[in-house]
């Protein structure tokens, strides 16, 4: 006699089925964690830029760390800058519950202060971005 029983056809599906669930968590939380780092690098990049293109232009540049964006401007006021210049990137995961603006100045491209920009997840998980007065970036 050829062919599967029912049994051999109910096992395969329950183990199909176990697998599905066990697989199903892990591979959310890779895509996850793969968005937050990418926010996290987005905004070292953009602060790393803002550093370079400073020392690089005789204008200040400058990062705004949002609730939902961190955009990249060329001045050294949000409120008042060249909104030609920018370049903005949505937070897809994290949010920064505090606004934050990180100013580089012209020539030097060292930060006018000291800054800690804090990243947070839905689930209360912390990602600090701090930089020092000489613009190195510990994220």
């Amino acid at each position: 006699m050829r062919g599967f029983t029912l049994i051999e056809i109910l096992v395969t599906i329950a183990l199909m089925a176990v697998l599905f669930v066990i697989i199903t968590p892990i591979q959310f939380l890779t895509l996850t964690t793969t968005r937050i780092d990418r926010d996290i690098a987005t905004g070292v990049d953009m602060a790393r830029r803002a550093h370079v293109l400073a020392r690089a232009d005789d204008e200040p540049w400058s990062v705004f760390f949002d609730t939902d964006a961190i955009t990249l401007f060329k001045g050294d006021d949000f409120e008042s800058r060249d909104t030609d210049f920018d370049e903005k990137y949505t937070l897809s995961v994290t949010h920064i519950p505090d606004t934050q603006e990180v100013v580089f100045q012209a020539n030097s491209g060292l930060p006018q202060s000291q800054v800690s920009v804090v990243l947070t997840d839905n689930e209360t998980l912390e990602y600090p971005i701090a930089i020092n007065k000489y613009g190195i970036i510990f994220y």
